[in-house]
C-alpha cells in the first residue's frame, strides 16, 4: 500500500547523480523483493522471510546517508523513516509476538543509528523521539491485534454455543414431536376404546366391533416407529381414521390426491377425533364426512344432526377440542371451526392451510 509512493517519492528527492543512481538501484531490488514476499509470506513456510524483510529494512535504515539527502534529515524529513515505522506496526499484525517485538526494537535502532551516521553530532538526537514513537505505534498495533484476536475467540465461542443451543432445541422439539405423536396415537387408539368399552358402545354385536377395533389400535400402535411416508392418500386416510367409532359414517371425497404426510396425518386425526366426539355426545346413528381437496386447499366436514352442544361452555382442558383437533391442525398451519346449537346438530370444519 505504501510501496509505490515510497519509491517515487525516494527516486525524486534524491540528489541527482551518484545517489538517484544509488535510490533507484535499491528500489528496483526492494519491489521485486516485496513482491515476492508478500506472495510467499502467505503461505505457512516459516517467519525465515520476515526476518529477510527485517534485515533489508534495517539495513536501508543505516544506509540512510546514501539514500536520503542532507537537507532533508537536517529538517527533521525523511521518506524512509514512516516507510519503516509502517513496516514494523504491519509486523504486529501477522507475525508471532516475538518476531514483531524484535523487528520493532531492530528497525527504531537501525533509524536512530543511520540518522547519526548521517548527520553532524548533536543534531541526530530528535530521531530518539521518532524511535520511541515507532515503539508505542508497535505497542499499540500488537495490543490491537490481541482485542482482535479475543474478539475473534468469543465470537466462535458465541457461535458454537448458538450452535449447540440450536441442536439441542432441535432435539428437545422432535423429542416433544415424538411425545405429541404418541399421545395423539394412545388417544385415538387405546383410550378410545377403553371408553367405548366403558360405556356399554361396543356390546351390541357381541364384541365383533371391540376385536375389529382393538386390532386397527394395534397396526396404529406398532406403526409408530416406523419411518412416516412422505405423501399419504388423503381420501383413504381421512376414511380410515373416521370408521370403526360405533356410528354409521356417510362418506364423500375425491379420489387419489396425496398430500404431505404430516399434513394428512393431522386432517384424518382431527377428522377422527370429531367422528369420535358424535359418536359419544350427539346421540346420532350417522354422521356425514365431507372431504373437499381443491388444488392445494383441503376442507374436511364433520356434520352431525345430533342434540348439539355450546362450544363456548366447552372447558378448556378438554383434550379432544384442545389437542386432538386444535393443535393437531395448528401444528400443520391448518384451522378448525365448531359451529353447534343445542338440539340443532354439529358441524366441524377442518381447513388446510387455515
Amino acid at each position: 500500500m505504501t510501496l509505490v509512493p515510497t519509491v517515487t517519492v525516494a527516486i525524486a528527492a534524491a540528489d541527482p547523480g551518484a545517489m538517484r543512481l544509488v535510490v533507484s538501484g535499491l528500489m528496483v531490488i526492494f519491489t521485486l523483493w516485496s513482491a515476492v514476499y508478500v506472495r510467499r509470506i502467505r503461505r505457512p513456510i516459516g517467519e525465515w522471510l520476515t526476518w529477510i524483510d527485517i534485515s533489508f529494512l534495517a539495513l536501508l535504515s543505516v544506509c540512510v546517508k546514501w539514500t536520503v539527502p542532507a537537507p532533508w534529515m537536517a529538517a527533521g524529513q525523511s521518506w524512509l523513516v514512516p516507510f519503516v515505522s509502517f513496516a514494523a506496526v504491519s509486523y504486529q499484525f501477522y507475525a508471532s509476538r516475538r518476531t514483531g517485538a524484535a523487528a520493532a526494537v531492530i528497525l527504531s535502532a537501525a533509524m536512530v543509528a543511520g540518522l547519526a551516521l548521517a548527520l553532524p553530532t548533536g543534531t541526530w538526537s530528535d530521531s530518539l523521539v521518532t524511535a520511541a514513537w515507532s515503539l508505542v505505534l508497535c505497542l499499540l498495533g500488537r495490543m490491537l491485534r490481541g482485542l482482535v484476536e479475543q474478539g475473534g475467540r468469543a465470537a466462535r465461542r458465541s457461535a458454537a454455543a448458538l450452535e449447540a443451543l440450536r441442536r439441542e432445541q432441535q432435539v428437545a422439539e422432535a423429542v416433544r414431536s415424538d411425545e405429541r405423536r404418541m399421545l395423539d396415537a394412545l388417544h385415538d387408539t387405546a383410550a378410545s376404546t377403553l371408553l367405548m368399552v366403558g360405556v356399554g358402545a361396543v356390546g351390541q354385536d357381541g364384541g365383533r366391533t371391540l376385536v375389529d377395533r382393538a386390532a386397527r389400535d394395534l397396526v396404529v400402535l406398532e406403526s409408530i416407529p416406523q419411518p412416516q411416508a412422505a405423501c399419504s392418500d388423503l381420501t383413504d386416510s381421512i376414511r380410515s381414521a373416521c370408521t370403526g367409532h360405533g356410528i354409521d359414517v356417510v362418506f364423500e371425497g375425491p379420489a387419489d390426491r396425496s398430500f404431505d404426510g404430516e399434513v394428512v396425518r393431522a386432517i384424518a386425526g382431527a377428522a377422527g377425533e370429531a367422528v369420535r366426539n358424535a359418536a359419544r355426545h350427539a346421540g346420532t346413528p350417522s354422521v356425514d364426512v365431507r372431504v373437499i381437496a381443491a388444488g392445494d386447499v383441503v376442507a374436511v366436514h364433520v356434520t352431525d344432526r345430533g342434540r348439539g352442544f355450546d362450544p363456548a361452555r366447552v372447558a378448556i382442558g378438554r383434550r379432544g377440542m384442545r389437542e386432538s383437533m386444535v393443535r393437531r391442525m395448528a401444528d400443520v398451519g391448518g384451522a378448525v371451526e365448531v359451529e353447534s346449537t343445542p338440539d340443532a346438530g354439529t358441524v366441524v370444519r377442518l381447513r388446510w392451510p387455515a
